[in-house]
């Protein structure tokens, strides 16, 4: 009996001695994931374009960029081509963290905030040194900390180039072209009023959707920059290309702020020094990207050049979607960005 309760003494001994033994692994385990040390953060960047287009190669750009600066703390996974879904389940992923970045469109921005409604309006920005110098502004910064407490810390405004009006029935040339025709827009309320005062019967509907639309005809045509009718193959089913340049359309590169905050100090300085380098390859690659594509737009649809006198009649045709959209957006906060823009452009000038 004795010796048995030695024993047992014993194996009670030795069964302590590997649980402690084991519960002091864990705990150096736990310590060292907690404290981050050899643990890899991971960031979900979703784009809406293919891989080869400029705000998409911008996002992989930045994945390069972070990881060499993080020397391999950072792991940023890319999804090109909407592989996370269109640009508004992206941008609602985004806000409620399951996302940690992606870039948008300007248009989700008016629901948080009405004064984003101004980036849409036909003929705001001469050309892009005057945008340039005004999304990198001060007026530009306060919009954008205005969404941070809605979820969205926007690191830089990109270029998604000068849209233009294509379509499968005739030349445009004058807005009168346009009348009662079923131009495809995004589902952007100041877009939608600039193409319905121009005379066109505007459709609105998701990116992912129009090449089947045109192809069907369910809708006479869309407006795009020549990057993104090529990168999509609209052209494929479009006959007509007119070079309105009736918006300028900017992108937002956007990381979840909640995330961000969170991030280690060195880690959010590498972010923000590598969206610049990014922001800077990105607005170059769009100015290239532009002429090749509208090259290659040109092998498949007859492009109408418009004269400025032409491009004048088609802002005095949409230009009362100023007035429309004024009180929306604040009467002094509209007069104070066309006030600035008036200022830059003399500057440039």
């Amino acid at each position: 009996m004795k010796k048995l309760v030695g024993l047992l003494l014993i194996l009670t001994m030795m069964m302590t001695t590997v649980a402690c033994g084991s519960k002091a692994t864990n705990d150096a385990e736990s310590t060292t994931s907690e404290g981050g040390s050899n643990e890899v953060i991971e960031i979900k960047l979703g784009a809406n374009l293919p891989k080869g287009t400029p705000i998409t190669d911008a996002c992989f750009k930045f994945e390069e960029e972070l990881e060499a600066r993080t020397d391999g703390k950072v792991d940023v996974i890319v999804f090109p081509a909407g592989q996370l879904g269109g640009g508004r389940e992206m941008i609602e992923s985004l806000q409620f963290g399951s996302l940690e970045m992606v870039e948008s469109t300007l248009g989700p921005f008016a629901g948080f905030n009405k004064e984003f409604l101004a980036f849409n309006l036909p003929y705001l920005f001469k050309n892009r040194d005057v945008a340039y110098e005004f999304l990198d502004g001060a007026i530009a910064d306060e919009m954008r900390e205005s969404v941070i407490k809605d979820g969205f810390k926007i690191l830089a405004f990109w270029d998604n180039g000068y849209r233009n009006v294509s379509n499968s029935v005739k030349a445009i040339k004058t807005p009168s072209d346009l009348d009662g025709m079923k131009i495809r827009t995004m589902e952007n309320p100041v877009h939608m009023e600039a193409f319905k005062q121009a005379g066109a019967n505007p459709t609105p509907m998701a990116f992912t959707e129009v090449f089947t639309a045109l192809q069907q005809k369910t809708v006479d045509g869309q407006e795009n920059s020549f990057t993104n009718t090529a990168a999509m193959k609209f052209n494929e089913v479009q006959d007509h290309v007119s070079t309105t340049n009736h918006f300028y359309d900017v992108t937002a590169f956007i990381i979840n702020p909640e995330f961000f905050d969170g991030l280690p100090s060195d880690i959010q300085t590498a972010v923000l020094e590598s969206a610049e380098v990014a922001t800077e390859f990105q607005r170059q690659a769009t100015i290239e990207a532009d002429k090749l594509n509208e090259e290659k737009v040109a092998g498949t649809s007859t492009i109408t050049y418009l004269s400025d006198e032409e491009k004048l009649a088609f802002k005095k045709a949409m230009e009362g979607t100023y007035d429309e959209f004024r009180d929306q957006i604040g009467a002094e906060k509209l007069d104070q960005i066309i006030a600035e823009l008036d200022r830059i452009e003399a500057s440039i000038n």
